[in-house]
């Protein structure tokens, strides 16, 4: 994806549901989120859908809609944090690691 024509300051991040929609529209011009939501769209069985993108006329995406089941959308009281053993760290760290192999072999 081209880099976007938006300053830091102008990207963003709107949702929007009804209380009674099934699915959640959300506005994006934010490159970081905009590379996490393609993400999601493009992982198997995904029910996240890129609905629309917009375009400067050089081809630079300067926003995307994006929608997901309203399920998909939760709010926290706090932040969690774990308090891992390095054994649980390592085996954390593996696990993430063989993970990572087998996403680039399927790419491949």
């Amino acid at each position: 994806m081209e880099r976007s024509t938006l300053t830091i300051e102008e990207q963003e991040t709107h949702i929007n549901w009804s209380r009674g929609d099934d699915r959640v529209k959300i506005y994006v011009s934010d490159v970081t989120t905009m590379t996490r939501l393609d993400k999601l769209v493009a992982s198997e069985n995904s029910e996240w859908k890129l609905d629309k993108e917009y375009r400067e006329k050089d081809g630079r995406v300067t926003g995307k809609f994006y929608s997901c089941p309203v399920e998909f959308i939760s709010f926290r009281s706090r932040r969690t944090s774990q308090n891992l053993t390095e054994e649980q760290r390592e085996a954390l760290a593996n696990r993430m690691r063989e993970n990572r192999i087998k996403q680039l072999q399927q790419n491949n």
